[in-house]
Order: C-alpha cells, then structure tokens, then sequence
C-alpha cells in the first residue's frame, strides 16, 4: 500500500514537471502563443512509444523506439509501451525498465515474436499489461519483479522465459485465457494482491492450460482482497493449472486472499495448497482434483489461524474435494464451512471431500437448513476415506420444532478415529420450541477405537451399534 502511495505521488510529480518543461520551452522558443492551442495542447494525450528496434536492441537508446510526440527520449513513467509485429530490426529489446510509478500501460501484442528482458537489478512498474505474444524475461530471481497495478491481460506469450523464477505481482485483477488446446507458461511466482485495498478479481478461463516451470515450491501466491477465479466445464473441461514438477505446484492462501473453483464438471490441477488465512471454495457442481501433494504431503493443509488469520475451506453441495493423490486433507484449524446448493433437491444436498480427512483442531459447520420447495433441506459432509479426529468441533444442527429426526450430518465412508479433543458442538435449529430427541449425527463404515466424542451441556453422546457413528440426545 505504501508502495503504490509513493508511486502515485512520483508519477504526479514527474507528470507535472514534464508538462511544466514543455510550457516554458515553448513559451521561450518566440512562438506567438495562441490561447486556444495553448490551453488544449495533446499534453493529456499520453505519449505512446512502439518498439522498432532499428538500430540495436538496447531500450535505452531513443532511436529504437517511434512515438507520438516530438520528445527524442526512450519511454519511461507515464507512457504507453507497445511491441507488435515486426518485419525489420532487432526484434528482442535489452535492458527494458520503469521507474518507480512505472509505464501507464505495457502491450506485448500477438504478433510480436522477440522477447523483451528487464533490465539487471531493476523493475518493471506498470498499469495495464497485455501479454499476448512474444516472451517476457526476468534475469533474476528477487531484483527484476514485475509490478502490474491495472488490468492484466494473458492470452499468449511467454511470462518470463529466463530460467530464474522472478515475481510478478498482479495488484488490478484481470483475465489468465490460454488458449484451446494450447498453453501459457511462466517460469515466475505469481502473486496477485490488490492496488488499492479493494478485492481485485482475476477469471481464469479458456480451454487451455497455464504451465507453472518454475523449479522452486512456490509457485502461487494468493494475498489480501485478491480473488482468483477457476472455472470448472461439463465438457472438455482441461487441466487449467499444470507443473513441470507437480510435487512444485504450491499455492499459497494468505489472510483474506481467495482462490475458487465453479462450474460444473472435473477439473485435475497439479497443485497443493496451503491456507494461512483465505479461503479456498468449490461452488455449482465442481468435481476439483488436487494432484500437487504426495504420500507424504497433504494436497490440502490449512493451519490453525488466529483472529485475524481465518483460513477457511468452503465446500457447497454437489461439490467434490479430490486429495486422493496425496495425503489427503489437513484441518488444523479455523473452518469447514458446508453451504447448500438451491439446484439441487433435497436428497443431493451432499458435499465431499475424497481421501484421507484429518481434523485437529477448528471446526466443521453448517448454515441453517436450505428451503426447498415446502420443505427444508438438510446437509451432509461427506469424507471418501478414513477420518482421523484427534481435535476440533463438528458444529451440528438437528430440527428444533418437532422431533423428526433431521439433522446436518457427517458421513465417513471409511474408518473413523476419535481423539480426545474431538467435540459435538449440537444446537436445534430449524425454529420453534426445543424439543428432546436423538440424533444420528455422525454414520462411519466402522470406527478405530471406543472413544466419545464430548458434547456440549445439555446434550449427551451414545455410539451407534456395531461402531458405526455417534448419535446425540436431549
């Protein structure tokens, strides 16, 4: 945030001043001033710089680059950067940079087929990008980051084809589209974030893949009031996120930061993640299947949070959470939020995660009860696997004004182990009176060990017969 304070004051500075020069030079040169022109001047239209490259590759020097004004200078803040097709000259540029409040846009159009590098130990400050064609190269790792605080635009080209991983920061949202049956690939860490404080979204879309080649763990960073948005197709719907090293594909949730899946279909991404603070979602009908982890390695781990770190997975039913390919789900704390699904009838109403689910510590809860149609409709957190339940709360709910028996449910279709810290957290819901009752609340294929879970006053726990789940009463 200071960053972009500072970079906005410079860029007003630099602007003044250079309109101010072109004032007094013309004013001095013995030109009869003409209030009309004077006051109208094209000093508000941006100067706009195309590369020619017709004498070297060097960006520095004036005489590779034609623009719209009379200045003999290369492009530096303010000004608008564009590389499209080219029949003569050196179509690679060396040594591009910004200053510090950077270029008001840069385009790298789809008929370009150089690649632009950033100059050494420096950056590169801009609002718009577009990347369509040619490369873009960072030589270094952590001094040739890309800022981009407008709209960034990806739907060909190469993000960094330099063998060092460098950082590009996506601070204005924007659309990721490779293209059909073809791929978009960066050697870089994408890190999207926000400008200006507000939630900035980035839609992931087109029938594509986007290639992660970087050789380090991080590849993706989600940070503050940034929202990256997947989708999920019923038909042909591709690999969108793949890895040279799928065991490299870590995506990272940082506080506030979201990243989700919609739509409806399968979709099978070579990444693990690990939420520190955001949220991870699945919505519509999303079959999501995270390859990123191993034997070893959860493919999904989210850690204990704070107050104000609130890391959350959000799984709407007719969803499925696949970390089967890994060492399943790590919930250590914070929230497991199950959310109901209006498309769907009343015996659907069924989110899932597939593998291995392990709980030590947040909890497991649910909205009230969905109305459909005349009647409402009750959830189910549905674990293909084995549960291992050392800690945390299974926030339930059972129908508070009559004793029919309903009630948010969780469902292992495996063995379930129970641990100490393990708690049933009931409440009725549902309106009206409370009522006395019992309660399946937890179903399991069996159970590891004779261990209840403890409950909340009020409330007692029995196991089921032949150790297939826990019921609650009142």
């Amino acid at each position: 945030m200071l960053r972009t304070a500072v970079s906005r004051f410079a860029q007003l500075l630099r602007n003044s001043a250079r309109a101010s020069n072109v004032r007094n030079a013309r004013t001095s040169s013995g030109r009869k001033a003409r209030l009309g022109l004077e006051q109208f001047e094209a000093r508000e239209v941006l100067a706009a710089f195309t590369w020619t490259g017709a004498v070297s590759a060097v960006a520095s020097d004036p005489d590779n680059w034609s623009n719209n004004e009379s200045d003999y200078r290369a492009p530096t803040d303010g000004d608008d950067v564009y590389f499209g097709a080219m029949s003569s000259g050196s179509h690679d540029c060396e040594g591009l940079h910004s200053d510090i409040a950077g270029f008001n846009s840069l385009t790298l159009a789809a008929g370009y087929d150089g690649t632009v590098t950033i100059a050494a130990d420096n950056f590169l400050n801009t609002g718009d990008f577009t990347l369509a064609g040619g490369a873009i190269a960072q030589p270094s790792e952590l001094i040739t980051p890309i800022e981009i605080n407008g709209l960034f635009t990806w739907t060909g080209g190469v993000l960094n084809s330099n063998v060092y991983g460098g950082g590009v920061y996506i601070n204005g949202g924007g659309t990721i589209t490779p293209p059909q049956g073809g791929t978009l690939t960066t050697r870089s860490t994408l890190v999207f974030g926000s400008s200006d404080g507000t939630e900035k979204t980035t839609a992931v879309d087109g029938q594509g893949t986007v290639l992660l080649a970087k050789t380090s763990d991080n590849a993706i960073f989600v940070n503050q009031n940034a929202k990256v948005v997947n989708p999920v197709r019923q038909v042909g719907s591709p690999q969108v996120w793949k890895c040279v090293d799928p065991a490299k594909g870590l995506l990272t949730l940082d506080v506030a930061g979201q990243w989700g899946y919609a739509g409806t279909g399968t979709i099978e991404d070579d990444l693990r993640v690990i939420n520190q603070g955001g949220t991870f979602y699945l919505e519509g009908q999303a079959t999501v299947k995270l390859t990123g982890g191993n034997a070893t390695t959860p493919g999904y781990a989210q850690t204990s949070g704070s107050w104000l770190f609130k890391p959350t997975l959000q799984i709407m039913t007719g969803c499925v959470l696949d970390v089967s390919a890994s060492k399943g789900a790590l919930i250590s704390g914070v929230a497991v939020q199950i959310v109901g699904n209006a498309a769907l009838g009343l015996n659907a109403q069924t989110a899932t995660i597939k593998g291995t689910y392990e709980m030590t510590g947040g909890s497991i809860g649910f909205p009230s009860p969905l109305f459909v149609g005349t009647t409402f409709a009750w959830f189910t957190f549905k674990v293909d696997g084995d549960a291992l339940w050392s800690g945390g709360d299974f926030a339930t709910g059972m129908e508070g004004a009559v004793n029919m028996g309903q009630a948010h449910r969780w469902e292992v279709k495996g063995k379930l182990t129970v641990g100490a810290n393990a708690k049933i957290v009931a409440t009725n819901v549902g309106g009206g009176q409370q009522v006395n009752g019992t309660w399946d609340v937890i179903t399991c294929d069996s159970t590891a060990n004779a261990t209840l879970p403890t409950t909340n006053a009020g409330w007692t726990i029995e196991a089921i017969p032949n150790q297939k789940g826990f019921r609650v009463k009142k």
